[in-house]
């Protein structure tokens, strides 16, 4: 068994090794951020791709420790045009290269150009107790002053980019005007992609979507609620900027689970709870949990809305066609890391089967075994026991079957769940929530007690959503003044052209001047000292609005407005 997890361990290493040196030949540098929030500890990147950065992946829970139980995940979205072509993206780890890439798209000819794509290669961050402080009056932090709530309408980019409280409802983020940005969770981070700017290189043969995707994940930092202490949200805004209709999309969220020690484990799903899960496959995790076995699971919280008469029980709810139902999880497939017809997808049709619960060669999925040539078509692999109505099997009610009863040998495996079909129309929004629950068994070495305790928190986790409490504390947080005294810089003339004048009230204290524009990149900065006023030179500064900070042994800050 040793001999047999070494040559495993080799092949696992030799495959991130090709995956390493590939990226560093063909991709671009993508922005990313470490987020520590709850028990999670993991990264980010502007390009949409989760717990992982080229080389490096983090999804460390419990967060005190240094064991991952996910490698990675990203989003995939594909469909037909009207002529029955596939429009697909479908990122995993760049080493054939990418499909997507920083930045909004133009909404009016779906393209990108590099500066605005280098503008948003950034990953903007945002905390509950910020904006509580804001709100109490008690200053504006960096995070809010920066926060990119405008698009540049001179370039057709949407008027209203990250997501913010419009206070005095003009349409047009600014903080000194009371607008602050608008949280969920206790920590937010937020940025956007698209599938336009380059061509894409993984779904090999792929048309665009013309699609732009708005991502926010959060989380909560209360202990008092363990199920949202030791869970990871995405909120998904999905636009169309196309100029045609996409039939049959697929929204699916791919992962590759890796509990602590990556090839000895199995996957799942839970069809009541729109989930999928990962555990582990053996009664000990080699350099990695333990005997004190973890599972982690891939939940939807809400999927899209359903399109109107399409026949479809979307929701499982043994009704048709309600007002306003939504997509629940309509398929799951896994596969494993090798290159058989149940194996690693290379071409857009083997993307794109995987989407439509088929395998790679358009065999459809047969429930018993390991899924593959047997006699009932089904939508999901591994149920267990958790679709005894038969949503899967078409009303058929069939025995549990799961990896264990399949008797499957543990291993490197990737899980796909999609929604879907749907119709999506230029101008169209689709919006999707997710959580990434994590659960572990820290009294004996049982997988059935880290899954009874998954399932435990995803039913909690959907109720919460559905209730709009998610992360509500037994004790009522107190606002926390972040260190910020923010008081008013006197800037003139203001609106500006060439020139403006800043009055500073102390002139015996050093200044750091600093003007930055909406999405926090500084067009100028100077240190000063003995001067009660300060003329800047802006004839070198597009015009636009910035905001001019002054900090010495307070922050004063205004908001400045140059015109050409």
């Amino acid at each position: 068994m040793k001999e047999q997890n070494f040559t495993l361990l080799i092949r696992k290493g030799f495959f991130y090794l090709m995956l390493f040196l590939s990226i560093q030949s063909k991709a671009q540098t993508i922005a990313s951020s470490t987020f520590e929030v709850g028990n999670i500890k993991t990264m980010l990147n502007a390009d949409g791709r989760l717990f992982e950065s080229d080389s490096t992946n983090m999804f460390y829970a419990p967060k005190s420790g240094i064991v991952s139980s996910m490698y990675a995940a990203n989003l995939w979205i594909g469909g037909l045009d009207g002529g029955g072509q596939i429009h697909l993206a479908a990122q995993t780890y760049r080493q054939s290269g990418t499909d997507f890439w920083p930045g909004p798209l133009d909404t009016i000819t779906a393209s990108e150009d590099s500066i605005t794509m280098a503008l948003y290669n950034k990953i903007f961050p945002i905390r509950k107790s910020e904006v509580d402080s804001f709100k109490a009056g008690l200053g504006i932090s960096a995070n809010i002053l920066n926060w990119p709530g405008n698009g540049d309408i001179s370039k057709n980019y949407s008027k209203k980019m990250a997501p913010y409280i419009d206070v005095n409802g003009d349409g047009y983020y600014d903080p000194y005007d009371g607008d602050y940005p608008s949280v969920r969770g206790d920590k937010m981070l937020w940025f956007v992609y698209n599938d336009v700017f380059g061509q894409h290189e993984e779904a090999k043969g792929s048309y665009k979507l013309g699609v732009e995707i708005r991502a926010s994940v959060y989380g909560f930092d209360c202990a008092d609620d363990t199920d949202c202490f030791n869970s990871f949200f995405v909120h998904y805004d999905i636009y169309n900027r196309s100029l045609y209709k996409l039939n049959n999309i697929y929204l699916g969220t791919w992962a590759d689970i890796d509990l602590g020690y990556y090839a000895d484990d199995y996957l799942g799903s839970m069809v009541d709870l729109s989930s999928f899960y990962g555990y582990n496959g053996d009664m000990y995790d080699d350099n990695g949990y333990g005997s004190s076995l973890a599972a982690q699971s891939v939940t939807i919280l809400q999927g899209p809305l359903a399109d109107s008469n399409d026949g479809i029980d979307n929701n499982h709810d043994s009704i048709i066609d309600e007002a306003g139902e939504r997509v629940e999880l309509s398929h799951f497939m896994y596969y494993n890391n090798d290159f058989s017809a149940m194996g690693n997808p290379d071409s857009v049709q083997e993307f794109y089967n995987y989407m439509r619960g088929m395998w790679k060669d358009g065999s459809p999925l047969t429930y018993d075994g390991n899924g593959y040539g047997g006699n009932t078509v089904c939508n999901y692999m591994f149920p267990g026991n958790t679709d005894t109505a038969g949503i899967g099997t078409n009303g058929i009610a069939l025995p549990e079957w799961s990896e264990v009863t399949s008797g499957n040998t543990p291993g490197d495996r990737r899980g796909l769940g999609s929604v879907g079909p749907l119709t999506f129309s230029p101008g169209q929004k689709i919006t999707f929530d997710l959580a990434y629950a994590f659960a572990q068994n820290l009294q004996n070495p049982n997988d059935s007690l880290s899954v009874d305790l998954l399932r435990s928190r995803i039913k909690n986790l959907r109720e919460k959503f559905a209730k709009d409490s998610l992360g509500n504390c037994l004790k009522t947080a107190s606002i926390k003044n972040i260190n910020v005294q923010t008081k008013r810089l006197i800037v003139a003339p203001n609106p500006a052209q060439d020139m403006v004048t800043i009055q500073l009230p102390n002139a015996n204290e050093s200044y750091n001047i600093s003007i930055k524009n909406m999405l926090g990149e500084e067009v100028f900065s100077a240190k000063i000292k003995n001067q009660s006023n300060y003329n800047i030179d802006l004839n070198h500064v597009a015009k636009g609005c910035y905001s001019i900070t002054a900090v010495g042994e307070q922050l004063y800050s205004s908001k400045l407005i140059i015109e050409k």
